[in-house]
């Protein structure tokens, strides 16, 4: 697959593994693009190697994402992430 017929979201995820960042998922809505990571200090790597790479960061915020319950009832119901936005 060429990058012309990759869609932002697959461009990203490339740039950034190839980068050795630790994503946890990539959303693309149009050209806004939301990279989430599982640490602040992972999301700050993310917004170096995007921003060297031409993308406008928009901002990034903290947020909790609903955690699966594997049945044991001691897992945590949410958990805390870091959302980067950027605009292609």
């Amino acid at each position: 697959m060429t990058t012309a017929t990759k869609t932002n979201a697959e461009r990203i995820q490339d740039l950034l593994k190839r980068g050795g960042c630790k994503l946890k998922n990539v959303d693309a809505y149009g050209s806004q693009v939301v990279v989430t990571a599982r640490s602040k200090a992972a999301a700050a790597v993310i917004v170096d190697a995007l921003t060297s790479a031409s993308f406008i960061h928009r901002g990034t915020v903290k947020t909790v994402d609903y955690a699966k319950d594997r049945g044991t009832g001691t897992d945590p119901a949410t958990v805390v992430v870091w959302r980067s936005f950027f605009r292609v």
